[in-house]
């Protein structure tokens, strides 16, 4: 949404400008700006939604894996040893190798940006593509 925010601003721009230049064109301009309000306000809100459920479902996913290493004294290998399948719907990923945890899932807003657990900091760290 980021690349087509510059067009937007200018289509806005236009339709205010029309909107004042010819008052007989100011009812449809003011239809087409708020249809534009809709359409950028419905694709962030849902953004956002699938970015809270997204870090929920991730969160989850730690919680059992940090239940898991109290009762067990290790990582568990892979989210079946925790009881929880790996659907691809969630989007998170888990692997274990050597002992070593690694837990990410993808950012929400910017294609092949991520969010992994630092198991160290015991923090969400965010990382750019």
């Amino acid at each position: 949404m980021l690349f087509v925010l510059p067009f937007l601003v200018a289509g806005l721009i236009y339709c205010f400008y029309a909107a004042w230049k010819t008052p007989e064109r100011r009812r449809l301009e003011k239809w087409k700006a708020g249809m534009w309000f809709l359409t950028v306000g419905g694709i962030a809100s849902a953004h956002v939604y699938y970015h809270h459920a997204a870090r929920e479902t991730a969160d989850t996913v730690l919680a059992a894996i940090f239940r898991y290493e109290r009762e067990h004294g290790a990582y568990p290998e892979n989210l079946q040893a925790v009881g929880l399948e790996a659907r691809p719907a969630w989007r998170v990923a888990y692997v274990a190798q050597d002992g070593k945890p690694f837990l990410f899932y993808p950012a929400t807003f910017i294609v092949f940006d991520m969010y992994i657990y630092n198991f160290e900091r015991r923090s969400w760290v965010y990382v750019p593509d």
